[in-house]
């Protein structure tokens, strides 16, 4: 699964993810996306066949829809929910095994989920 992390997310996962063997990199590792709005991390993210990992849930889901209404594809966004993944010291080990775990079953393009 090749990975782009949104804005929010610690590029640290990125960083646990590569050491995995994970096509990974973080928003915040590519100046050209930092300060980039939605829609142009998602379309970067498209165009790499990356699935988009986000905390950006109201947002994201929306761009989704309109996506989908006008038949564009993306590679996937799987959507944080900080009450699942709450801010703590451990929270970048979580995210990380989530993300492996969830690579087991891939995202179909297109497609949203929650970790």
């Amino acid at each position: 699964m090749r990975i782009l992390l949104d804005e929010m997310l610690a590029p640290a996962i990125a960083n646990q993810l590569r050491h995995h063997s994970f096509d990974a990199h973080a928003v915040t590792e590519r100046p050209e996306l930092v300060g980039a709005p939605d829609t142009t991390i998602l379309e970067a993210a498209a165009t790499e066949g990356r699935v988009l990992v986000t905390e950006n849930i109201r947002d994201f889901v929306s761009l989704h829809s309109l996506w989908t209404a006008n038949q564009r594809m993306h590679s996937g966004i799987l959507l944080v929910s900080t009450r699942a993944f709450p801010y703590s010291s451990g929270r970048v080990g979580r995210l990380v095994r989530a993300i492996q775990d969830r690579a087991a079953t891939p995202l179909d393009a297109g497609t949203i989920a929650f970790l």
